[in-house]
This record gives C-alpha cells, sequence and structure tokens, in this order.
C-alpha cells in the first residue's frame, strides 16, 4: 500500500487582492472573444490571439480558464520557461468543484496535477512507456491511468510489483475520485521551488497579496468585456448603477464598494446591472466600485 508515502504539501493558493499596477482587484478577469476554442498553442494567454496576456509571473499563478476541445483538459508551463507563457490553461467545465461540472472530472483534480507541472513534476511515467518522473518514491508504470482502477494494478514488464501503479496520485490520469495524493518526494520536490534559488521564491513575496496602493480608475481594458463601463449618477445621492458593456455577461458578476482605504462597504452580484446599488446609508465622501474587472471613483453627495 502507499499510504506511508503520502505528503503533505502545505501549499495555499489565494485570489489576488491587487493587480499590478497596485489597483483593487478580486484576481478574475473575464474576456470576451470570438474564438470558440483554445488549444495548446498558447494563443489563450495572449489579447492579440482572443485571450488575455499574462500578469506578472514573478508575482502571480496565472490560470486561464477556457474552452477547449474535448479531449484536453488542460496543461501547464513547467518552471523556467519564458514569463509570457508561464501558468496553467484549463478548460472550464474541469474547472473548480461547482457549476458546469460533470463527473469524473468534478471535484478539482485537473488543477492540482496542473500545479504538480507547473512546480515542476512530471507524469509518473515520465511521458515515455515504463518510464520515470525522476522522484524516488513514485514507482515505474506503464503508462497513465484511465477511470477508477483497482489495487494493485500491476504492469508487468515494468518491474512495480507487488503493489503496481500508483493510480491515486495526483500527477496520474485517472479519474477525479481516484486521485488523492502526491508523495513525500513531490512534496519536496514542489516545495524546493520556493525555497532560495527555486523558480518560484518570488511568489511568497507577492505584491498581488498586498492591500491596494493605486486607487485611481482602471482602464477599460480591465472591464468584464472590451466595451466601456460607466457608472452614474456622479456624485450619487441614493444609489449608482452600472451602464454600457455586454449586459449578460455582467449578470451575476460579484461588486464591491469600499473606501479608499480599499475596506469592503458593500457587496454583492450585479443580478442585472440595470437594478441600482444602494449607497443611501453611506456617508458622504469618495468610494471605489470594483466590478467585473474595473474599479470606478465616484462620489457621495450629502
Amino acid at each position: 500500500m502507499f499510504a506511508a508515502l503520502a505528503g503533505k504539501a502545505g501549499l495555499r493558493f489565494k485570489l489576488a487582492s491587487s493587480d499590478p499596477e497596485g489597483r483593487p482587484t478580486d484576481g478574475i478577469l473575464r474576456r470576451k472573444t470570438e474564438r470558440t476554442n483554445f488549444y495548446t498553442n498558447d494563443a489563450v494567454k495572449s489579447t492579440a490571439t482572443g485571450g488575455s496576456d499574462a500578469w506578472d509571473t514573478r508575482q502571480y499563478l496565472n490560470v486561464w480558464v477556457c474552452n477547449m476541445p474535448s479531449n484536453l483538459q488542460g496543461y501547464s508551463s513547467f518552471p523556467g520557461g519564458p514569463a509570457s507563457k508561464d501558468g496553467i490553461v484549463i478548460r472550464y467545465d474541469v474547472f473548480g468543484t461547482r457549476g458546469t461540472l460533470s463527473a469524473p472530472f468534478d471535484k478539482g483534480r485537473t488543477l492540482t496535477h496542473e500545479v504538480g507541472h507547473w512546480l515542476g513534476l512530471r507524469h509518473l511515467w515520465g511521458d515515455r512507456q515504463c518510464g520515470d518522473d525522476d522522484v524516488h518514491d513514485t514507482p515505474r508504470q506503464r503508462s497513465g491511468n484511465r477511470g477508477i482502477p483497482q489495487f494493485p494494478r500491476i504492469n508487468t514488464g515494468c518491474e512495480n510489483g507487488p503493489d503496481g501503479d500508483m493510480f491515486m496520485n495526483f500527477m496520474d490520469f485517472s479519474d477525479d475520485a481516484a486521485l488523492l495524493m502526491f508523495t513525500r518526494g513531490q512534496v519536496d520536490a514542489m516545495r524546493g521551488q520556493f525555497l532560495p534559488g527555486g523558480q518560484r521564491t518570488s511568489l511568497l513575496k507577492s505584491k498581488g497579496l498586498e492591500k491596494p496602493w493605486n486607487l485611481s480608475p482602471a482602464s477599460a481594458t480591465q472591464s468584464s468585456d472590451p466595451q466601456t463601463l460607466k457608472v452614474y449618477p456622479n456624485p450619487a445621492m441614493h444609489s449608482i448603477r452600472v451602464s454600457g458593456g455586454d449586459s449578460p455577461l455582467l449578470k451575476t458578476t460579484p461588486f464591491a464598494v469600499s473606501d479608499v482605504s480599499g475596506r469592503i462597504l458593500l457587496d454583492g452580484r450585479m443580478e442585472d446591472p440595470s437594478n441600482p446599488i444602494d449607497v443611501s446609508r453611506l456617508p458622504a465622501g469618495a468610494y471605489l466600485l470594483r466590478v467585473g474587472g474595473s474599479t470606478f471613483r465616484f462620489m457621495k453627495g450629502r
């Protein structure tokens, strides 16, 4: 059995609170594109090719969620690659644990697998028959597994008995329900990326987790779609509204109203952009509205 080999990575990721220009953000950008599918050619990583440019990869882990062909679930860069291409691409219907997902890839394991690659892990079989991933405590195996294999899954000719394939490892291709572990060796390899001299060390002091320091309005390119959004009236007395852009795209988009120090005072979701946001209880002064990836300054009158 492999239970004694299981390690605990202790790695946690958070959504950014500041964008690369220091503006308030939730770390989520929504882009409208004319493309129906993205592939493994990195087109999704560039605004010029219908995707979205990467944020500073010394400060952020970029994850692009998009539509991909059914035979592709996602892919990741490895440490040390070009900064403009660094990050993870994942198909929208295998991302997360709720929404449009369906079994057998509905427990978020695809992103766990790709984060493993982003931190330098290879597939258990080293992408060659009976290959090696260069981690000392993972067994050799012929290739990736599918579904939920029965233990032990022995591959004759790969000398991996008596326990066989480690098909429950996050770096295999088994169904989400079967995946549950990294080994201690894999954990050491991933955590090593954050040690001095490691490729991911700078993320430990990411400015993306700092309090926003730039409270000027965001540019139109940060909107939830290519059209400019507007907030009115400004100054406001009782309520504010959002207009412009693609109204269906804005529906259910989170919004937050904060003071100029970044302290959130109101939040919710845009059930309909034509519905007002009640600001009547706010004292007179300057405020920020964050919606659809953009931040707008408005004044509240007396």
